[in-house]
């Protein structure tokens, strides 16, 4: 936000039986996306190489709530509970997952943060663009970054 590329950057960690990932997102003006992106990966190699700030207890405090208080919000929505529930037959988990979740959540700390901080991997990021490509191409090429289709199955 410093750079005014965006009003925001919002992000999360995925994580299922088969993969993890970690996903960030933001509206960005076209003529900022080359150097939005060049900072947002910027930032991942910071953080993965230890050169950032680390995450404070704050930031890990409100992090923990947000997740909490989101499980809550989800009972709110039809939608929601369906797509917990698949969650615990597609990702094999047990049935008590969602009763023990806030407590689960609860027992995160700085040491267990720090380990997942070390799994970022900037270096498999794969990136998804959204936009004018006529206008954006020439401004990623001008930061060194070849954009590439991505799989027609994708795009179906």
């Amino acid at each position: 936000e410093k750079h005014a590329y965006t009003y925001g950057v919002r992000s999360t960690a995925l994580a299922t039986r088969r993969f993890g990932a970690f996903v960030g997102q933001s509206s960005i003006k076209t003529e900022n996306t080359a150097d939005a992106l060049e900072q947002f990966t910027l930032e991942l190699r910071n953080i993965a190489s230890g050169k950032a700030e680390t995450i404070t207890p704050d930031e890990l405090d409100r992090s923990k709530t947000d997740l909490i208080h989101q499980l809550g919000g989800n009972l709110e929505h039809v939608k929601r509970i369906l797509a917990d529930t698949t969650e615990l037959y597609v990702d094999s988990l047990p049935i008590d997952y969602q009763s023990r979740y806030a407590g689960r959540i609860l027992e995160v700390d700085q040491r267990m943060a720090a380990a997942e901080v070390a799994r970022i991997t900037p270096d498999r990021l794969a990136v998804v663009i959204v936009g004018d490509k006529q206008k954006i191409t020439p401004l990623l090429a001008a930061k060194g970054i070849t954009p590439q289709a991505a799989p027609a199955e994708f795009t179906e």
